[in-house]
Parts: structure tokens; sequence; C-alpha cells
């Protein structure tokens, strides 16, 4: 990813990495603002990066919209799925990423 990830992040992505390792599955908690939507799209990219297909599924249209956004800054490929999808920059359809992203 081009952007890079704060300590703290850093962190947070090496814990829930043991967390799956150890129990196999994991939940990650953090305040708003601290970039949780930074970490899934690095999670994303790293998964699709090993030839893994990924569905990040978000209760909001405005969370798509932020994911969306966060992955094209960092120049990944991914597709949007929801119903109305509207006619902006990042509203992506590509049938061959890796990356979906859902609501």
């Amino acid at each position: 990813m081009k952007q890079q990830l704060w300590d703290f992040q850093l962190r947070s992505r090496d814990l829930k990495r043991e967390a799956l390792v150890r129990y196999g599955s994991t939940v990650c908690v953090s305040p708003c603002g601290s970039g949780k939507g930074t970490l899934i799209a690095d999670d994303a990219a790293n998964a699709s990066s090993k030839g893994r297909s990924v569905q990040i599924t978000v209760h909001r249209r405005i969370l798509v919209q932020q994911l969306a956004e966060r992955l094209k800054l960092n120049g990944i490929p991914y597709s949007v799925q929801m119903p109305d999808l509207p006619d902006a920059e990042w509203a992506v359809r590509d049938p061959k990423a890796d990356i979906i992203i859902s609501s």
C-alpha cells in the first residue's frame, strides 16, 4: 500500500494476525478516527496480493464509499456491489477484481 500505517496500526495488525493464527478468528475494536478503514484496505490488499478473493461487507453506503476511495487512493483494484450504485468515481464495477465491497 502507498499509504503508510502508523505505529499503533502496525501493532494492531500484528496482534490481529497472531489472534487469527492462534484462534482462527478475531474481532478488532478501535475508536473513531483510528484508521480502521486503512487497516481493512491494508488487509484486503495483502490478501489480494496472495491470490485470495476478499469480500468486505459494511452496513452503510458512506462506509462503502470511504473504503472504495481508500483502495482507489492506494491503487488497489476493487469492485462495488450495492443497490442503486451511483454514477461516481469511486463506484466501480470490475468483474475481475479480487476485492469486493458490498452493502
